[in-house]
């Protein structure tokens, strides 16, 4: 040994340098992998039912068997029934246009939410495209009718229960194939811009 020379010492500062180098790279990647993580944990997935439906919390009424997250875009697979039997939350909800009947209902109490928008297409042959509201309530940030033509062929109806569309309701097209029904005291409130009587069928009751 070199009198005045500490060769550990040497040897240990660069060593120490590397390794907090190498820590640092290390957490910059963790930080990387978790922005990621959490970026894919918050897209939503498109999750579409069956053609024969069921409960919205049964795994056996969706494809894949999957019951849709808040985040996830919902699609009404065609001729289904699907009740949402608890409180339930999407982030759009769309309904396909066929030419058979579906039908999405609201239990009495229970509260669907869509954080984005509810598109019912209208049915292309007989049947109908219904958003059913009954004595349940639902919030959705937009409601739109798509595929409008002169036969009513998609609606929202309400008896008791209340819908909340914090958007605009619109519909493409210029003709009344739109409706909104009430069969009871029911309540529609908006936050947005409202569908006019030439683009809409609305059907009155008590309390509207």
């Amino acid at each position: 040994m070199i009198k005045g020379y500490n060769v550990s010492e040497t040897i240990d500062k660069p060593f120490k340098k590397i390794c907090s180098r190498v820590s640092l790279i290390f957490a910059k990647i963790a930080i990387s992998l978790l922005f990621i993580l959490f970026s894919i944990s918050t897209q939503g997935a498109t999750i579409t039912s069956t053609t024969s439906g069921g409960n919205w919390n049964a795994t056996a009424t969706w494809v894949g068997g999957v019951v849709p997250i808040s985040t996830d875009d919902v699609v009404m697979g065609t001729n289904a029934t699907v009740i949402v039997t608890a409180d339930a939350t999407c982030g759009t909800l769309t309904f396909t246009a066929s030419t058979q009947t579906t039908t999405l209902t609201i239990n009495s109490g229970i509260t669907l939410t869509v954080t984005g928008a509810v598109t019912i297409n209208r049915s292309n042959g007989s049947g109908m495209n219904a958003l059913a509201v009954g004595a349940g309530n639902l919030n959705a940030g937009s409601l739109s009718f798509a595929s409008a033509g002169q036969t009513s062929r998609h609606k929202l109806s309400i008896s008791t229960g209340t819908a909340t569309i914090s958007g605009d309701v619109t519909q493409s097209g210029t003709q009344t194939s739109p409706g909104i029904e009430f069969t009871g005291a029911g309540k529609l409130r908006l936050g947005g811009s409202f569908l006019s009587s030439t683009t809409c069928t609305l059907t009155p009751s008590t309390g509207t």
